[in-house]
């Protein structure tokens, strides 16, 4: 804080006369607004990725030489930790549409005037921001692509899809979601395919009975989309993807002209993705002629920024081939925000996520009534069974993500006389998520204790500053994770004296989730060794886990390691989290206290 009034009182000549801190929203980044005795303020930012933060700057200045409405970046430190920027008020149009949304989405004028301004706005940051823009500084990548459809896409099937109990095709649905990222991405840009027929919808091929049919699945084709795409088309400008275009992300000033902020998540991509995301927010409750009125607010004004910078119009489509794409999106849309309510409120138990899942039914129902909509069959066949459910909360109890001094999510195998079935493949595949359900097996182990194990896991947590651990067995080490490509809580304040035993710590990576990730991959991997091994008789096998200071990210991952194997295989697990000086035996029976 005080570097951070320091580059204040450098770019103003003047000590400031208030420092109010600014709820950033969930963000890491911390927000102050100073003042001055004359009542003029500018926002002060601390932001601990270099990467992001050199993103936003970059971005936010090349937007400002285009002319568009964003906040200006003033100052800036050198390691670029620090920032000064423009305040733009206090006042969001999250906030100002609130009386219109507490009314169950009952608009009135002045607020159809804001929303009519922002969706006017809107192609004029995603064509005139694309260009000259060096896609390469946008964090975390520079475009939208296949692999973040297609984890989104099943971040929908684990977190809320296979906690209803429904019965779908895993591998047929596998292959929908296939197509729908090759149509999602097969244009970059507003470039016009040709007019698109409706895919019709076999009720044969929805009608399979999942996983216990022996027929084959038919080969991947291109989808309606891609092959419209294939035809020869102008060569199209490249257009920028907010990503995150919400209402709470769109400043109003004192005139109501709307002003953007946080789009240092955006990247290459196509346009149809931030419409379909700001009309289809579940909470916003837009009426349907309202989103009516907004698309051609929309189309309007793209086609007014395309002739404005001398861009032939044959690069729109006609509206009912962009309609057809913008469905595609809006689908895309509402199982990805299912897949989060479902993983923040199941498993969290995030009330506030439960409630927002009626209304995302209600605009996903709304959806499939129309043409086209959705022409992936087993997708379609599974959507319609869901709404046919009548599903409001949450359909089955999952049991919270685990924490320190609980199971591991994987231990639900051991818990099958308790747990509801559903319940157990939930947070099953949350740990196998490359694999169907049915392909998920326990061998029998019967090793050389006949049926436990003399097995000895040795686990350490360390900190790379001191080397990698050296293996005393004499067997060459074993595994070594490296936990640093994760985020990391050693970076704040509030976390420097704690560690990954600490439930804060715990809270925090496990909000974060990159470390739960991370994890999945080490748990596949551990216990394909452990199996082999118990199998083959062996004895000692060793994981080390290291990170920047051994103190957060390995002592949590070295810890969660040690309880998974313990719980799921009854072995013998020696637990060292050498630079924190504790050490646990986990025995075949109970952990012995450190």
């Amino acid at each position: 804080m005080q570097q951070l009034t320091a580059l204040y009182t450098r770019f103003t000549g003047h000590s400031p006369k208030g420092a109010e801190p600014i709820n950033g929203s969930g963000s890491n980044r911390q927000y102050v607004r100073f003042t001055d005795a004359d009542g003029k303020s500018l926002i002060g930012v601390i932001g601990t990725s270099l990467e992001e933060n050199h993103a936003f700057i970059t971005l936010a200045r090349h937007f400002r030489d285009k002319g568009l409405a964003v906040p200006q970046v003033l100052a800036v430190s050198d390691d670029e930790r620090r920032y000064l920027q423009e305040d733009l008020g206090a006042r969001s149009l999250f906030d100002a549409l609130r009386p219109a949304r507490e009314a169950g989405g009952c608009y009135g004028q002045e607020e159809r005037l804001l929303l009519r301004r922002t969706l006017a706005a809107l192609p004029r940051l995603q064509i005139l921001g694309a260009q000259g823009l060096d896609f390469a500084v946008c964090y975390p990548q520079p475009e939208l692509d296949e692999m973040n459809v297609l984890f989104d896409l099943n971040y929908f099937k684990y977190c809320f899809l296979k906690t209803t109990g429904l019965d779908f095709h895993e591998v047929r649905l596998e292959h929908d979601f296939h197509s729908l990222a090759r149509d999602l991405l097969c244009s970059a840009s507003p470039a016009a395919p040709p007019a698109l027929p409706s895919s019709p919808v076999s009720p044969a091929s929805s009608a399979v009975p999942p996983s216990t049919s022996s027929s084959p699945v038919p080969p991947a084709s291109p989808s309606v989309l891609s092959v419209a795409m294939s035809s020869q088309l102008p060569s199209p400008p490249p257009t920028f993807l907010y990503r995150d275009f919400q209402a709470r992300n769109i400043m109003l000033d004192a005139a109501g002209q709307p002003h953007f902020i946080d789009f240092q998540g955006g990247r290459r991509g196509p346009i149809y993705y931030d419409l379909a995301s700001f009309l289809w927010q579940a909470s916003a409750r837009y009426p349907q002629e309202l989103r009516e009125e907004l698309i051609a607010v929309y189309l309007s004004s793209l086609r007014a920024v395309l002739a404005e910078q001398g861009l032939p119009l044959s690069l729109l489509p006609d509206e009912g081939t962009f309609r057809c794409r913008l469905r595609r999106f809006v689908l895309f849309r509402l199982l990805q925000v299912l897949g989060a309510y479902g993983f923040r409120g199941y498993f969290e138990r995030k009330q506030h996520f439960i409630d927002s899942i009626p209304p995302a039914l209600q605009n996903l129902r709304e959806l499939l009534a129309q043409d086209g909509a959705c022409p992936y069959p087993e997708l379609r066949g599974v959507l319609e069974k869901l709404l046919d459910s009548q599903l409001q909360n949450a359909p089955v109890s999952p049991s919270p993500l685990p924490v320190l001094g609980e199971s591991n999510v994987s231990s639900s195998r051991a818990k099958a006389g308790t747990d509801s079935l559903v319940s157990r493949e939930v947070t099953e595949c949350l740990v196998n998520s490359e694999q169907p359900e049915s392909q998920v097996t326990t061998p029998s182990l019967t090793g050389k204790a006949g049926g436990g194990s003399s097995l000895r896991v040795r686990i350490f947590s360390f900190s790379y500053k001191r080397g990698i651990p050296a293996d005393e067995s004499g067997n060459g080490g074993g595994y070594v994770f490296d936990c640093r490509s994760t985020h990391n809580p050693g970076r704040y304040e509030p976390y420097k004296q704690l560690t990954g035993l600490d439930e804060p710590v715990i809270r925090f990576l496990e909000d974060d989730g990159e470390i739960l990730t991370f994890l999945q991959s080490v748990y596949r991997l551990a216990d394909a060794h452990v199996e082999r091994y118990i199998q083959r008789g062996f004895t000692d096998l060793m994981f080390s886990f290291g990170c920047t200071g051994g103190q957060h990210r390995s002592v949590y991952c070295a810890q969660h390691l040690a309880q998974h194997l313990h719980k799921k295989y009854s072995i013998t697990v020696d637990l060292t989290h050498r630079e924190q000086g504790i050490h646990t035996l986990f025995t075949a029976d109970v952990p012995a206290r450190p």
